[in-house]
């Protein structure tokens, strides 16, 4: 089955290449920004390892706590390619294993989106363990920020409702820095709170296009309500108001 190219450009549209340098400043460091070979693209959609790149990743996981992938724009789902044992790999054959298992909207993409439209970008970014309650997504609309929730919709975590004011503060805020600054108009930015009370700081992890199949979190369909959406004491999804 053929690569929905509409769906393409909107993932092209948000992949880190595109980004102003607004976003990078305020994303994770990308370790490596490569440009896939025709040979390369054939290699990853036929689950093989591309020898070259494979090496740099190598390279860059004894370097780095393991890491992981994208492919012009799309997440490498699954866990970080490389589980480290004293700084060094513990299981070369791990890589191999990886890439064997490529996600078949990758697969699709590498072997039928036309290479001179979207020659195809690898991009490899340290592997860090995020506290699912720092977790959270923040939705916009018609460059309007809609609504915010946290990520991980089935979890009931304790240190959302007990910061609550703090979080509120600090995705607000965000909201209207991604108003002013996001190069498309409708997006779902994944980011992390990070810090102390009464000094967090949200970091971007990537941005999604928003259509009818991105997760929505705690929010139903139809719409957003411009709410931050999370469960509380006992389970039951709450909000308040968003500043923007």
């Amino acid at each position: 089955m053929p690569v929905d190219l509409k769906q393409l450009e909107k993932h092209e549209a948000v992949s880190r290449h595109q980004w102003p340098q607004a976003l990078i400043l305020q994303a994770e460091d990308c370790l490596a920004d490569l440009s896939l070979s025709m040979q390369d693209r054939r290699s990853l959609a036929d689950g093989e390892k591309p020898v070259a790149i494979a090496r740099q990743l190598e390279t860059l996981a004894a370097e780095h706590d393991g890491i992981f992938m994208k492919v012009c724009g799309f997440s490498w789902k699954g866990t970080r390619i490389f589980e480290l044992t004293d700084g060094k790999i513990a299981d070369r054959l791990d890589v191999d294993l990886y890439f064997s298992d490529v996600p078949l909207r990758i697969s699709r993409l590498l072997s039928s989106a036309p290479p001179d439209r979207y020659p195809g970008r690898l991009e490899i970014y340290k592997w860090r363990a995020i506290d699912p309650a720092s977790e959270f997504r923040v939705f916009m609309q018609d460059r309007r920020v809609v609504g915010a929730s946290q990520y991980h919709d089935n979890g009931q975590f304790t240190e959302i409702y007990s910061n609550l004011a703090e979080i509120h503060v600090a995705l607000s805020r965000f909201g209207v820095w991604l108003q002013d600054n996001c190069h498309v108009d409708d997006v779902a930015a994944d980011v992390v709170i990070e810090g102390a009370v009464n000094n967090w700081n949200v970091r971007l992890i990537e941005l999604n296009p928003l259509h009818h199949g991105t997760g929505r979190c705690l929010f139903p369909l139809p719409r957003f309500d411009g709410m931050l959406r999370f469960r509380g004491e006992a389970g039951k999804v709450l909000g308040v108001p968003l500043n923007v």
